[in-house]
């Protein structure tokens, strides 16, 4: 239906105050003084900074990773590495330190040099429902005996403690999608909390 915009002036102690009103051409109208609140679940663009310091673009999102094979170059790493911490793929922000590789249906958290990181397998579990405090020799190791390697399971959520030199972080991220030796795709939260793992409910 076709709206009519009106333009009133009033005289008010010889000062003109203008409001627009939105008339119907059956004659309903509403002025247009304030905006329209958010739609239902949008989270605002800075949203996190207020709770916790951190815009929520960096403490939740999904990914795409693409499996390491032998065909792939040190130029195609960025396709099948991932910064919770930066929340990107990016090679010139990630410069190869990332905290999730995929290789070979492999989850492997273990990417640097000087990397103490690990991962454990929670199962099949919301991750909004990950424990804030959790020792990794309470889970399963991978197959090679430690805690550094998982095999990917799809629906699966997984904890990843980055420990490296420039990095202290919790992060969890469960597996919306596996093909095995091809690709993953994820969803994750990193905790705003660097000793503890807090998921960022004012993000989700």
């Amino acid at each position: 239906m076709r709206k009519i915009t009106w333009l009133l002036v009033l005289g008010l102690a010889g000062c003109g105050t203008s409001i627009e009103v939105d008339s119907d051409e059956d004659g309903a109208s509403s002025t247009n003084d304030e905006e329209s609140p958010s739609s239902p679940g949008e989270i605002p663009s800075d949203a996190g900074l207020e709770t916790y310091g951190i815009p929520c673009r960096f403490l939740t999102g999904e990914a795409t990773l693409e499996s390491w094979d032998e065909d792939l170059t040190e130029d195609d790493y960025w396709r099948v590495l991932y910064s919770f911490e930066f929340g990107t793929n990016d090679p010139d922000v990630v410069r190869n330190d990332g905290d999730l590789q995929y290789a070979a249906n492999m989850l492997v958290v273990n990417t640097v040099t000087d990397d103490e990181s690990f991962i454990v397998d929670l199962g099949d579990l919301p991750l909004d429902a990950v424990p804030t405090e959790l020792d990794a020799a309470d889970y399963p190791t991978g197959n090679w005996g430690d805690h550094d390697y998982l095999q990917a399971v799809v629906n699966h959520t997984y904890v990843v403690r980055t420990i490296d030199g420039n990095t202290r972080q919790w992060a969890a991220f469960k597996l919306t999608s596996v093909a095995p030796s091809d690709r993953i795709t994820l969803t994750w939260i990193r905790s705003p909390n660097t000793e503890t793992l807090e998921v960022p409910s004012a993000c989700l």
